[in-house]
């Protein structure tokens, strides 16, 4: 196989929950080798998460969870107390044998350890170092604690999306990984900026600032036109009709969204109901957005008693874009999929098997190689130490004789 993109990349992951892991995978998804670095103690907050009702509790000897799988796939995980000075020293070889840092950690947390970016750089010039926060390092409110809903909130996202005369919508795990995203292109940029240069940089992301810099056209309108949007559920301007339309089964949907006035009369004739296109209620699309309602019902008419394959196959036919509403289920048994080979089984061990999506980007010369597990707490920490820094048996032992490394089969109670 050709050599990976990232290949020979090293990465010191201080990530925890999603924002922060996720911009390391996703490298590591490329390539890179990501060592994920917890306290021994104090580890991701995810390994605790119950994602379903129908999971597990998490083992206490290893703690993981579904979210915590997602975002951590192929890292290795070194448990080490890096507030104890053997802990700092393991922690500051491995840095000097590192490209990458990245943490989301609140504000400071970092400078409080001994390792912010300005102390690193001095030991390791060319780092690239990576903060991730809620609110940014700077500003009256960059001490604000807050997860995926709030960066949402604060953003203006929530405002925007739900249905009128209705509370605010809230989000979860799409906002961090969106800002994830945005982190990914940042740490990209930095490498191949490094590769020119020869020079490292901090980076800094603030959640709120990513989700908010993908909201442009709603910022713009009012600050040209002093318009403050508010949610439209599923329906949006230059679109008529558009919604999700129930259809046979229970909570099932096909989507239809109809841009052009060709789409527009096409739809009419899919649905049996050509003369539509000359009604005067929907004869422009100003007509039909202000005519919605009235369109929903006639729609919903037709697609109600009718299968969503059916649905969409003859919308799709007819030129009218169209879509299923997927569920789980959906998702995990959808041919296109399957045929494309989206996604992959790994054994999670503790959760049994997992059916893992693939990266979404596709490379000629250089396929994304199938990933592994998440890993345990302390699951490398015997294989770093030894490959990474050369240490003997005798003294990985004294160290775990001291709790600054803990390894897997440490962990034989609760944390």
């Amino acid at each position: 196989m050709s050599k990976q993109i990232l290949e020979g990349v090293k990465i010191l992951d201080f990530g925890a929950f999603m924002a922060g892991p996720a911009a390391a995978e996703f490298l590591g998804f490329l390539g890179a080798e990501v060592i994920k670095v917890e306290h021994p103690l104090r580890p991701d907050g995810t390994r605790f998460f119950l994602t379903s009702p129908k999971q597990l509790p998490p083992d206490p000897r290893t703690a993981g969870s579904q979210t915590y799988d997602v975002n951590n796939y192929g890292k290795q995980s070194l448990a080490l107390d890096f507030k104890q000075e053997e802990g700092k020293e393991i922690l500051w070889k491995l840095i000097e044998d590192t490209d990458v840092i990245t943490q989301n950690m609140s504000a400071g947390t970092m400078e409080r350890l001994g390792f912010g970016y300005e102390e690193v750089r001095k030991r390791k010039p060319d780092i690239i170092y990576l903060s991730s926060s809620a609110c940014g390092e700077d500003g009256p409110e960059r001490d604000f604690i807050g997860y995926a809903a709030t960066f949402a909130a604060k953003a203006g996202l929530g405002a925007l999306t739900g249905y009128e005369g209705y509370p605010p919508s809230t989000f979860v795990g799409s906002i961090d990984i969106r800002s994830a995203s945005f982190a990914t292109i940042a740490l990209l940029a930095a490498l191949y900026h490094r590769k020119k240069t020869g020079l490292g940089q901090y980076i800094e992301i603030s959640s709120q600032e990513a989700i908010a810099a993908q909201l442009g056209e709603f910022y713009l309108d009012y600050s040209v036109n002093g318009h403050n949007q508010g949610p439209m559920a599923n329906r949006r301007h230059g679109y008529a009709p558009q919604g999700a339309y129930r259809v046979l089964g229970d909570d099932q949907w096909a989507t239809v969204s109809v841009e052009t006035q060709e789409q527009w009369e096409s739809l009419c004739r899919a649905i049996g109901n050509p003369q539509l296109a000359s009604d005067e209620r929907f004869a422009t699309y100003e007509d039909r957005f202000s005519h919605a309602d009235e369109l929903d019902e006639i729609i919903t008419a037709w697609t109600k008693d009718k299968e969503a394959s059916e649905v969409v196959e003859k919308l799709q036919a007819a030129g009218v874009p169209s879509g299923w509403v997927y569920n789980g289920k959906g998702l995990h048994e959808d041919p296109h999929r399957r045929e494309r080979e989206a996604w992959y089984a790994i054994d999670s061990r503790d959760l049994g098997k997992e059916y893992v999506m693939r990266p979404a980007w596709r490379f000629e010369k250089t396929p994304v190689p199938e990933t592994t597990a998440s890993p345990y707490l302390g699951e490398h920490s015997v294989q770093i130490l030894k490959n990474r820094l050369g240490m003997t048996d005798q003294e990985i032992a004294a160290l775990v004789e001291k709790r600054v490394v803990r390894r897997l089969l440490d962990y034989d109670s609760h944390l």
